[in-house]
C-alpha cells in the first residue's frame, strides 16, 4: 500500500503544529528562536539541501501529518494510548533521513533504522522481527522496499520519502510558521519506551535488535555534546551509515542537540573527494573508521605527497584546521595513528570505546588526548560505571562490564537475551577483554574471537594485528584462531599488501615471522598465513567480520588450500 499524496505546510492546523513535550523538540525549537537560528543544522551535499532549525521543524511537521494520514485508524489509536508502534526507516544519511527520524519520534513511534543496501529478503526479516507497520525509504532503498511488499509483506505501508519531498508544496516565504509551533503541555510519552531500534553489526553473532529509550536518545546525546564541548559554530562531515550506533548516536544527535551543522555526504567513500573537502576548510569535526583513515593516508602518500609543496601545504592546512578527528568501530593501527598525529602537529585521531548497547563508555577529549598513552581508548566517560569481571580492584585484565544512564532498554522481543546480557548488578557484559593501567583502558579484543588460546598461552589477536600492521609492506591484517588438535588454536593471519616495487622480495610466512621476532614473543608469531588481494571484505560499518572471514580464509582443510602458507619447524609449506 503506497502513499503518493503531498501535504502543504501552509495547510497545517493549529493542532498539527504542536510538538511533543520532550528535551529533543524543546531544544530544536529553542535553537529556532535563538541568535543561531540561521545556522544550518543539516547540509545534504548529495541533494543540495540546507536546513536550519526552523526549516527542519517545518519539514518534520509536514511529514508527520502525511505519516499519520497514511496509518490506519487502529495504529493511530495505539499511538494515542501510548502503545508501542514501530516504523522502519531505510535511508542513507541526509536531509530526508533527518526529517524522517524526527517525524517518527514526533508521533511517539519508534524508528527502526535499516540499511538501504539490504535485499528484500533480509529487509523482510528485520521488518517482521520488529513488527513494523510502515517502511519509509529514500531512492536507494526503493527497489528493495517495493519488492518486500510485493513478495512478502503485502499489508506493510510504504512511504517514498524522495517522491514525497519533491511533491510537497513548500511553505510560502511570506508565511512564517515558526510562531505557530509550540510544545505540548501534556506529559511526554513514556521516556523508557523505545525510540530507536538499531541492529547490532553481527560481528560475533546474529544481529540483535537493540532498543534505545526515548530518554536515552537525548540524554546520551546531550552528555556527549557537553563532553566534546560542541557549539553552533561546529560542523561535522558525516559519511558513516546512519543505521548503526556511530552514525546516529555519536555523529548525528549530539551535533543536532548542540545546534551544530551536520554535513552529509553519502555514497562510496572517495578519498580524493574527502581530501578536497578538508582542503576547502570550514569543517571542525570528522568521524571515520579505520578503513577510511587508512585509505586517506595512502592517498596522501601516493598522490598528495607528490604534489608541489605549495599545493601540498593547502591539504595539510585543511586537515590541521579540524578541531577533532574521531575513529569509531575499532582502533587504528599504530602506523596509521602515527601518520595522522604527525600530519596534525601532534594532535592524534581520538579513539573511544562504546557499543550499540552502552553508547560511549570510555572517551577522550581533544584537550587531554596528548596525555593518553598510545593504544589506549581513554578514561571512563562521565556518569558511566565500569568494572572488570573477576577483578576485585578493577585493575586487572578481564571482560569489561558497563552500567550507564545511557544504556539500552533491552533486546526487542527477547527478554531472555536481555537478562543474559547483564550481570546481577545490572552491568552490561560487553564481551570485550580490557586491561586497565592507572586510569586508562586498553582494549585487547573480543573474548569470543580475539583472545586466542594456543599451546597453553592466551594471545590477544589485536596485539598481533597491531605489530603486523606496523610492517611497511602490510596493508591490512586479520588474525584469528584456527582449531588445532595439538595446540588448541593456531595463530592465523590474513593480510593485504601495500603497493611495493616489483623487484621487492616476496612476502612469505617465513619472512613475516622473521620481521616480527623483535616485536612479538615466539608463541605469538603466526603459523598460518594467507595473502589476500585488494582489501579485506568489511560490513557496512567498516568492520572485518572474523566469524565469516576466518573459516573462509582458513577452512578445516586449510592444508589442502594452495593459498595458505603453513609453518613447521623444519620448513614452510607454501604452495603458492
Amino acid at each position: 500500500m503506497a502513499l503518493h499524496a503531498g501535504v502543504s505546510a501552509s495547510l497545517l492546523s493549529a493542532k498539527s503544529t504542536i510538538l511533543p513535550n520532550g528535551p529533543l523538540f524543546q531544544r530544536l525549537l529553542t535553537i529556532a528562536h535563538s541568535r543561531h537560528a540561521a545556522t544550518p543544522l543539516v547540509h545534504d551535499l548529495n541533494a543540495n539541501i540546507t536546513a536550519n532549525a526552523h526549516e527542519l521543524l517545518e519539514a518534520v511537521l509536514v511529514l508527520r501529518c502525511a505519516i499519520l494520514d497514511a496509518l490506519p485508524p487502529g495504529t493511530k489509536e495505539y499511538l494515542q494510548q501510548g502503545q508501542e508502534v514501530f516504523l522502519s526507516l531505510s535511508a542513507d544519511g541526509g536531509y530526508d533521513f533527518a526529517v524522517a527520524i524526527l517525524a517518527i519520534l514526533s508521533i511517539n513511534a519508534c524508528a527502526v533504522l535499516l540499511s538501504t543496501a539490504m535485499p528484500s529478503r533480509e529487509l523482510h526479516h528485520y521488518v517482521s522481527k520488529t513488527r513494523s507497520q510502515m517502511i519509509l525509504y529514500t531512492e536507494k532503498g526503493a527497489s528493495a522496499a517495493t519488492q518486500l511488499v510485493r513478495d512478502h509483506a503485502h499489508s506493510l505501508i510504504t512511504f517514498d520519502l524522495h517522491r514525497f519531498r519533491t511533491r510537497v508544496v513548500q511553505v510560502d516565504a511570506n508565511r512564517d510558521l515558526l510562531p505557530r509551533i509550540t510544545i505540548s503541555h501534556l506529559p511526554q510519552a513514556d521516556p523508557n519506551g523505545p525510540g530507536i531500534i538499531i541492529f547490532t553489526s553481527g560481528t560475533t553473532g546474529p544481529p540483535k535488535a537493540v532498543a534505545i529509550r526515548r530518554s536515552t536518545i537525548t540524554s546520551g546525546a546531550q552528555s556527549l555534546a557537553d563532553q566534546l564541548e560542541l557549539r553552533p559554530r561546529h560542523r561535522i562531515l558525516h559519511t558513516l551509515p546512519v543505521h548503526h550506533a556511530t552514525g546516529i548516536n555519536l555523529s548525528f544527535f549530539p551535533f543536532l542537540m548542540a545546534g551544530a551543522c551536520i554535513e552529509f555526504h553519502t555514497g562510496g567513500f572517495d578519498s580524493r573527494w574527502v581530501w578536497d573537502r578538508f582542503r576547502r576548510g570550514d569543517l571542525t569535526h570528522f568521524t571515520g573508521v579505520p578503513t577510511m583513515y587508512t585509505r586517506l593516508s595512502r592517498f596522501w602518500e601516493q598522490e598528495i605527497a607528490n604534489m608541489p609543496p605549495a599545493e601540498r601545504t593547502t591539504y595539510a592546512h585543511g586537515v590541521k584546521q579540524l578541531e577533532a578527528m574521531y575513529c569509531g568501530t575499532s582502533a587504528l593501527s599504530h602506523s596509521i595513528s602515527q601518520f595522522w598525529k604527525s600530519l596534525r602537529d601532534g594532535h592524534p585521531v581520538l579513539q573511544r570505546y562504546g557499543s550499540t548497547e552502552t553508547q560511549i563508555a570510555i572517551n577522550m577529549s581533544g584537550r587531554d588526548a596528548l596525555d593518553v598513552p598510545d593504544g589506549s581508548v581513554g578514561r571512563v566517560s562521565v556518569g558511566v560505571e565500569l568494572k572488570i569481571a573477576g577483578s576485585a580492584d578493577d585493575t586487572n585484565e578481564g571482560e569489561l562490564l558497563v552500567r550507564s544512564p545511557h544504556m539500552f532498554a533491552g533486546y526487542l522481543h527477547d527478554d531472555a537475551a536481555t537478562r543474559a546480557a547483564h550481570d546481577a548488578d545490572g552491568f552490561f557484559k560487553t564481551g570485550d577483554i580490557v586491561q586497565k593501567r592507572g586510569e586508562y583502558y586498553f582494549i585487547l579484543g573480543r573474548a569470543s574471537m580475539d583472545i586466542l588460546k594456543s599451546g597453553g598461552y592466551k594471545i590477544s589477536a589485536l596485539d598481533v594485528e597491531r605489530e603486523i600492521t606496523n610492517l611497511p609492506y602490510i596493508g591490512e591484517v586479520m588474525v584469528v584462531g584456527v582449531p588445532d588438535d595439538e595446540f588448541g588454536q593456531l595463530v592465523a593471519a590474513a593480510v593485504t599488501l601495500r603497493e611495493v616495487d616489483d623487484h621487492a622480495p616476496k612476502v612469505t610466512l617465513s619472512s613475516l615471522r622473521d620481521d616480527l621476532r623483535r616485536r612479538l614473543a615466539g608463541y605469538k608469531l603466526p603459523t598460518l598465513l594467507r595473502i589476500v588481494p585488494g582489501e579485506l571484505p568489511k560490513n557496512a560499518t567498516g568492520k572485518v567480520v572474523k566469524k565469516v572471514l576466518g573459516p573462509l580464509y582458513f577452512p578445516t582443510d586449510y592444508a589442502k588450500d594452495c593459498q595458505v602458507q603453513v609453518w613447521s619447524r623444519r620448513t614452510v609449506v607454501a604452495k603458492i
